[in-house]
């Protein structure tokens, strides 16, 4: 079966401190992340798949712009961004935050955006 997608944005549109892809299929894609404190995913969406987040340790932030909403979590914590829904994630702590994001179904991309209007040119 095809994977989902080559892309892997933390390589190349932000800093993170390690992403570990666990699984990947044409249809899911599940991550293992850990960002340093500051480390940012910018603002983005995703076309077909719905982001979900786990915390495993650490404090993760999530803001979403529509609706505009932001959500702190920590450790156990959970939440889900539907598809087409701009948001931004980062480590608001001040130590390492591990969490993991299933991201499916559907095919996967990311679409880099300057506002929650505007899309990044490729």
């Amino acid at each position: 079966m095809p994977l989902a997608s080559p892309e892997k944005p933390w390589e190349t549109k932000y800093r993170a401190h390690q992403v570990t892809v666990v699984l990947e299929t044409a249809a899911l894609r599940i991550l293992e992340a850990r960002f340093a404190p500051g480390d940012e995913v910018p603002l983005h969406t995703h076309s077909h798949i719905v982001d979900h987040f786990w915390v495993v340790d650490g404090v993760l932030e999530i803001e979403t712009a529509s609706p505009a909403q932001r959500v702190t979590l920590g450790a156990g914590g959970y939440f889900a961004v539907p598809p087409g829904c701009a948001h931004k994630v980062r480590n608001t702590g001040s130590g390492l935050c591990h969490f993991v994001s299933v991201q499916g179904t559907g095919r996967y991309d990311f679409n880099l955006l300057r506002n929650a209007d505007e899309r990044v040119p490729d």
